[in-house]
């Protein structure tokens, strides 16, 4: 099992019906929109968001679901795909973007995720860019990892 022993239960959320692998833990899924969550305030100790808010046009109204969500000093994991941190790689993903969008229905690249989570009031104790260039991922090679606290 990939959870920890203390971790018995997961709360997903899809926005279609997909397969839940069988484990140990108790997994339930909601079909439902990261925009729209159909969750009480204060529910959860930790949301964790992966490769998500690139294909959420509403990114704003998205975060502030899962900080409405999360217990005070709740934690929102995050790992996205973002700006780039160069002038010279921000300047090709500018132009290549328009591109990317339509092969991948739509994910946006060019956000600065640390800069999003602190407008919304989060606290993030650490955080930094990993790059992941090859020579051939120039639009993607930006990895946005992070623990962002609810204040």
């Amino acid at each position: 099992s990939y959870y920890p022993e203390k971790i018995d239960r997961i709360t997903a959320i899809d926005c279609e019906q997909v397969q839940v692998p069988v484990t140990r833990v108790n997994v339930n899924l909601f079909v439902s929109s990261v925009t729209n969550l159909p969750f009480q305030t204060a529910s959860f100790d930790t949301v964790v968001c992966m490769f998500c808010l690139g294909e959420v046009e509403e990114v704003d109204v998205a975060i502030e679901e899962m900080k409405r969500v999360l217990k005070p000093h709740g934690r929102l994991i995050f790992l996205e795909f973002g700006k780039a941190d160069t002038q010279r790689t921000e300047v090709m993903q500018k132009i290549v973007s328009p591109i990317y969008k339509t092969v991948t229905g739509g994910y946006e690249v060019e956000r600065d995720y640390f800069a999003i989570m602190k407008e919304h009031g989060f606290l993030l104790p650490e955080c930094k860019v990993i790059h992941q260039m090859d020579g051939k991922n120039v639009i993607t090679g930006y990895l946005y990892p992070g623990i962002a606290v609810k204040a």
